[in-house]
């Protein structure tokens, strides 16, 4: 094959995965260059809703030599490593609200560029009003501990400590995606956040054809057809121990279809079929969707994701917190519409993303392992990896469990799910 042609092959390829014109100039220039093995980055910034707070997922895509093809080369892994912001739970207590803590901290490491040279009588000040945050509002205390790590100098409670931990390990998370799940830059940010993903799959060529290796590698030179495919809900397993190279187990669902459960919910998003197919597009890449409630009741806007393990939707509020009643956002069943009704073509926003300027390959490449190494040392603390020879597992079979995080926020309630009439709990594959 010539060497223009497998070029054009890898920028088609990163484009229909989503990714711009920095990792298509990082293929060119390898290319250019003769090299077979190489990896192009990127980073991005995607924006939440208020208070839940943002978070940077930085992208390296690994490519590899083709085994039957001296000169050609082929998209083998992805890695990510998804950092976010902690949320940060607020209150007023005795007429104190806790978010003057965090502006003083913010106001005041913003001053200086480095937090040893902090006058004694700031460190003081600090002292004092996180000592007063752990005392009335602990969780509030770990999360400011976690996000800005303010200069104290008293002693952490044991349990406050395992407390932190947890959130520092809800900060940041990285994996490995073989190029076998097809996953698309939006889609391995979502499921870096803990939500679901559904694919179209192609079937492994053995005698177990329904089930496929976790880090089974889609070789560029295999012809699969249509009839060896299947539709499965895509999970990344953090709760999980790590394989030994460092990626974690992913989860296959059992795929089922999200529209009517949709139809059963009154929101104003689903009222006409062009902005009803978006949200589906993006509930099925796993955003977490923003829809405005059509009933007098209940929250005004909430956010929704897919909840393949309950075939349905979790609900919450904006700032996280899972609604339990979803009967507040069903449809009136008595309600008549007309014997008319037009659809008109409405726009949607689409996820906001921002994209950042990517460091030079040596340096982005040093920061990238640094904090891939951090990542995974924070969750061995938990999780070890399986002391296994064979790192091509099949994928784990879907516990009875709800989703694997609240992923709209910090709040660790169970959200109640919405679910198709009819449907049966956790179902398997």
């Amino acid at each position: 094959m010539e060497s223009m042609e497998i070029t054009s092959k890898l920028l088609t390829k990163v484009e229909n995965l989503g990714y711009g014109q920095e990792v298509k100039d990082q293929i060119n220039e390898a290319r250019a260059k003769g090299l077979l093995e190489f990896s192009a980055g990127d980073i991005r910034t995607f924006k939440n809703p208020d208070n839940i707070g943002n978070y940077v997922v930085e992208y390296q895509l690994n490519f590899a030599p083709s085994a039957n093809d001296n000169n050609s080369s082929y998209l083998q892994t992805i890695e990510s490593l998804l950092t976010r912001d902690i949320f940060i739970p607020h209150r007023v207590i005795e007429g104190v609200n806790t978010r003057e803590v965090e502006s003083f901290i913010v106001e005041t490491l913003q001053s200086t560029a480095n937090k040893q040279q902090l006058p004694e009588a700031v460190v003081n000040q600090i002292d004092e009003r996180m000592k007063w945050a752990l005392e009335h509002a602990p969780d509030t205390f770990s999360a400011l501990l976690i996000q800005y790590n303010p200069p104290i100098h008293f002693t952490i409670p044991d349990a406050i400590v395992k407390e932190a931990e947890a959130l520092q390990l809800d900060k940041n998370r990285y994996n490995i995606f073989s190029s076998y799940y097809n996953l698309t830059a939006l889609e391995i940010a979502n499921t870096m956040q803990g939500r679901f993903a559904r694919k179209n799959l192609f079937k492994k060529a053995s005698a177990d054809r329904d089930t496929v290796g976790a880090n089974h590698v889609q070789k560029s030179n295999q012809v699969r057809k249509l009839n060896d495919m299947f539709t499965s809900w895509v999970e990344v397993a953090f709760d999980r121990p790590r394989r030994p190279d460092g990626a974690c187990e992913i989860i296959l669902h059992s795929d089922f279809d999200i529209r009517p459960t949709l139809a059963q919910l009154n929101f104003i998003e689903l009222r006409n079929m062009y902005d009803r197919g978006r949200m589906i597009d993006f509930l099925e890449k796993g955003s977490l969707v923003l829809f405005n409630n059509g009933n007098q009741n209940g929250e005004s806007q909430v956010l929704g994701q897919v909840n393949p393990i309950y075939r349905g939707m979790d609900l919450f509020k904006l700032d996280g917190e899972p609604i339990t009643n979803h009967r507040l956002y069903l449809k009136d069943r008595r309600m008549e519409v007309g014997a008319y009704v037009e659809l008109k073509k409405g726009s949607v926003a689409p996820p906001q993303e921002e994209k950042k300027t990517i460091d030079p390959p040596d340096e982005r490449a040093k920061k990238f392992n640094n904090s891939k190494k951090e990542a995974i040392a924070a969750s061995l603390k938990d999780n070890p990896t399986h002391n296994t020879k064979n790192v091509v597992d099949k994928p784990a079979v879907p516990e009875h469990k709800r989703s694997a995080d609240n992923t709209a926020g910090i709040n660790r309630r169970n959200a109640r799910t919405v679910r198709e009439n009819g449907s049966r709990k956790g179902q398997r594959r």
